[in-house]
């Protein structure tokens, strides 16, 4: 073979490598080329699947934040030039990260009332288009009143009772609540309790005996002219427990006299003894709460009931006075004189003083009760509990 042949046969193998060379970079150019538009078309239907997520969405109200939360890092100008809020709103918008749109509203939406947020020309960061996003938020709802206490109509009512108002939810902005009271011949304090789903009224000191009051509960919008009546009503307050002189053996009240005026208790704890030695009345009162009214009667001129604080010192069901030759039933004693308060005496004959003793000081220096009182505050009475005589 010459030499020139050999040449010739490396022209052909050199020929044949770079057919093969061009041959494989075409396929490997199509490979790239298909996968390119397989990752190209997959990125982009991930672009286009853009998933939105809303938070913050109930009960907004002024100041409030809501947040949109994107899936994938959006094109900023984009959102913040297409998106509408209906009913109009004043609101300011802001990124908190490339994925968080947030939206807050600079004037209080209307109540119970439901917005929609539209964004029409939403892009990725790669200005793949979105279709149109549309999401939704609620107002605040106004609270709703559940209960009152005293109901509609009620009457005696305690001047002392506490005024309740209930609600279905917490009393939080944007919504406040307003009360009025007529008459106002008193003060009153409130209070809501610690979830503000209840508010306690105090008069202070007390509501007018014997009085009609009409109450009127308002839910009104703090920062809006809205307001909405939530109750309207009417209670009456009792009068003064009556003053008993005496009972029946059934324990009806034979005759009773009215009062014209509450009693304020001295001692607000525990049980304790009232004797006013003016008006010929006793009270019971118990944590500052008045337990009965009885007409008494008390030492005559010279022969005084004492006046002062004092303690029960013994109690005894029927003792005899030596002194006076007679029973006086359901003694309580008070003085180590002897001074005591126990019923009407009653002679060895079985003659019973009246009733009509009662309310004139003509006793030798105890207080006298009539039958059936005696043993009601007898029964009441416990030893050392005090006992307070005042004019």
């Amino acid at each position: 073979m010459s030499l020139f042949d050999k040449d010739e046969q490396g022209e052909q193998n050199i020929s044949f490598l770079g057919n093969l060379f061009h041959g494989a970079t075409f396929y490997v150019f199509m490979v790239l080329l298909v996968a390119g538009v397989i990752f190209g078309f997959k990125f982009y239907i991930q672009e286009k699947d853009t998933d939105v997520l809303i938070s913050g969405s109930s009960d907004v109200g002024i100041g409030d934040t809501i947040k949109l939360k994107f899936s994938t890092k959006m094109l900023q100008s984009s959102i913040e030039e297409s998106i509408i809020i209906e009913p109009a709103l004043k609101v300011r918008v802001g990124w908190e990260s490339p994925t968080d749109f947030s939206i807050t509203p600079l004037e209080s939406p209307t109540p119970e009332t439901v917005y929609s947020i539209t964004i029409n020309n939403a892009k990725t960061q790669f200005y793949v288009p979105q279709e149109r996003i549309k999401k939704e938020f609620r107002s605040p709802v106004f609270p709703e009143l559940k209960s009152v206490y005293p109901i509609n109509e009620q009457k005696d009512i305690d001047i002392s009772d506490h005024i309740t108002i209930n609600f279905d939810k917490t009393i939080k902005e944007p919504f406040g609540v307003e009360v009025k009271i007529v008459p106002m011949t008193t003060g009153f304090q409130h209070k809501f309790n610690e979830a503000r789903t209840q508010l306690v009224i105090t008069p202070a000191p007390k509501m007018e005996k014997k009085t009609e009051y009409s109450i009127e509960v308002k839910i009104k919008h703090n920062h809006l002219t809205l307001e909405r009546a939530a109750y309207s009503g009417k209670f009456t307050t009792k009068p003064p427990p009556p003053v008993y002189y005496s009972y029946h053996g059934s324990n009806t009240r034979v005759r009773t006299e009215e009062r014209l005026e509450e009693v304020a208790p001295q001692i607000s704890e525990g049980k304790y003894i009232d004797i006013d030695l003016s008006s010929q009345t006793m009270f019971t009162f118990e944590d500052g709460k008045e337990r009965g009214a009885f007409k008494i009667s008390t030492g005559k001129r010279g022969m005084d009931t004492p006046k002062g604080v004092f303690k029960v010192m013994g109690k005894h069901g029927r003792p005899w006075s030596a002194q006076y030759g007679l029973f006086m039933p359901w003694f309580i004693q008070f003085t180590s004189q002897g001074h005591g308060i126990h019923e009407l005496p009653e002679w060895p004959s079985g003659y019973k003083e009246g009733t009509n003793h009662l309310g004139i000081p003509v006793s030798h220096g105890c207080v006298r009760l009539g039958v059936g009182p005696a043993k009601e505050v007898y029964d009441f009475a416990t030893i050392g509990m005090l006992i307070v005589v005042h004019r």
